[in-house]
């Protein structure tokens, strides 16, 4: 089948497909969905880390000096 035969079948058959922006901001958000469920993932781990009594010291190695875990 050839690319104009094909195009014109997928019009008549009202069949769209999507361009690159539209598949971009898909990718997009299921970046976004993948980073926030592994995000909370993290967090709730350091949440068990914690909980079992973490030093200050190894609080700093494992949340940086920005975050000392205690904004879970």
């Amino acid at each position: 089948m050839s690319t104009g035969i094909a195009r014109a079948w997928l019009y008549e058959w009202r069949i769209l497909i999507p361009g690159y922006r539209r598949l971009a901001d898909w990718a997009r958000e299921g970046f976004v969905a993948a980073k926030s469920k592994m995000l909370a993932a993290v967090r709730t781990a350091a949440g068990l880390f914690l909980a079992a009594g973490l030093s200050a010291k190894r609080r700093l190695l494992v949340f940086g000096a920005e975050n000392d875990g205690s904004r879970f």
